[in-house]
């Protein structure tokens, strides 16, 4: 299952891209579902980007543009995401409350981006501009004089002018000499739907990392051990971890290491943005154990052999063996998004033969039903009759972890 975003580009006076606005799609056609609620659109925006895309990713680590309705400005789901990754659009037709005062100035403290959405003027919407970082004037609905008029009138104020839906170099010039300082619409570029494939989460895995994460304290331990039960939430977490710009490019060697550098609040964060996704898709916890078992496998027959050090790149390789027949995405698209040891890569694109290569084809073997073969001499450290003893080992503690777990 595929989910869908928009984004339209936001430029400055160079006509350089500055940001990006984005937009809910329920599919690759380019156009709003006007059945779709406010508070819906904006949490499957806001979810989608961080949870699927990542954000950063989405908007080259520029600003991202996304409106809020009064509802979920009241009750702090804004808060899900950075202030540094995004700017909180004010729509025009919120009603201006005391109580929305007092969130959009709280929210301005704690260190978000303000911007008013086809701003008019008038007294009720003027009582927000002391606290307004970006004013955005439809360029569409508003007439010249208007736009002289607006541009006039915050002149002196420490407000930036956006013009959106400018259609035309002469719409881009006026804006321009009138002050306003950037710039969205047709002419400069479309809204484009980019498009990914919806991860798919055991439900009681996931509901398991929910328990924890709503703790007072987190323990990093027990959530690792969750997410390292369940090869699809690993790779994920594997997978935000490219995305983070304080972790990203480092080999990863332990989720628990990862997690704590994420700290509560981010991974608290993110869970919950899991949890409001309507669309999520969930699998059938035999998948996920099935791909847990040959993690155990792999790392037991490599304790067996290597070095005990070695013992979590073999889980690693054995789980991830088995999430392309989960995922259905290949096992190179897959390794582009996360970043493993050289070994670890070699040994799963099976593209060069290392001391890890010969057990993962043990573990191919022997799970097809095929006779173990090629055990020469420098394999004697290991039998094929202790090759079954190890499996049925792997096979109790794997029962043992889901009935925990699960």
């Amino acid at each position: 299952m595929n989910v869908f975003i928009a984004r339209q580009a936001i430029f400055n006076k160079k006509r350089e891209v500055v940001g990006y606005e984005l937009l809910y799609r329920s599919s690759e056609k380019n156009m709003y579902a006007a059945s779709v609620s406010g508070d819906k659109a904006t949490k499957q925006v806001l979810s989608n980007a961080i949870v699927s895309f990542g954000i950063t990713n989405l908007t080259d680590a520029k600003k991202a543009y996304i409106n809020f309705t009064e509802n979920l400005l009241l009750n702090d789901f804004v808060l899900l995401a950075n202030p540094s990754e995004i700017i909180i659009e004010i729509l025009e037709n919120i009603k201006i409350t005391e109580p929305i005062v007092e969130k959009l100035s709280e929210l301005k403290k704690r260190g978000y981006t303000l911007a008013l959405d086809d701003y008019v003027g008038g007294d009720e919407l003027d009582k927000l501009l002391p606290i307004i970082d970006i004013i955005k004037v439809d360029f569409m609905q508003t007439s010249i004089e208007q736009q002289k008029k607006l541009a006039h009138g915050l002149k002196k104020s420490d407000v930036i002018l956006l013009a959106e839906k400018v259609e035309t170099m002469e719409e881009f010039e006026r804006a321009s000499e009138l002050g306003y300082e950037l710039f969205q619409g047709y002419f400069f570029r479309k809204p484009v739907v980019v498009s990914k494939i919806q991860q798919k989460f055991s439900m009681t895995t996931f509901n398991k990392l929910v328990e924890q994460v709503r703790k007072k304290e987190v323990n990093f331990k027990i959530c690792s051990e969750i997410i390292c039960s369940d090869v699809v939430l690993m790779d994920f977490f594997m997978r935000r971890a490219n995305i983070l710009q304080y972790y990203r490019g480092n080999v990863i060697k332990s989720i628990q290491q990862f997690l704590v550098k994420m700290g509560e609040n981010e991974l608290r964060r993110l869970i919950f943005l899991i949890m409001i996704k309507e669309d999520n898709m969930f699998i059938s916890d035999e998948a996920i154990k099935e791909a847990y078992l040959r993690g155990l496998f792999m790392a037991e027959l490599i304790k067996k052999s290597v070095t005990k050090e070695s013992e979590c790149e073999g889980f690693i390789i054995g789980m991830f063996s088995h999430l392309p027949k989960i995922t259905g995405e290949s096992m190179e698209s897959i390794l582009d998004k996360i970043t493993l040891s050289t070994k670890c890569v070699e040994t799963l694109l099976k593209k060069k033969e290392n001391e890890y290569s010969k057990f993962l084809k043990i573990v191919d073997m022997y799970e097809n039903g095929n006779e173990i073969q090629n055990l020469n001499e420098s394999d004697d450290f290991i039998s094929k009759e202790a090759i079954v003893d190890i499996y049925m080992k792997c096979i109790q503690k794997a029962d043992w972890a889901f009935s925990i777990f699960c």
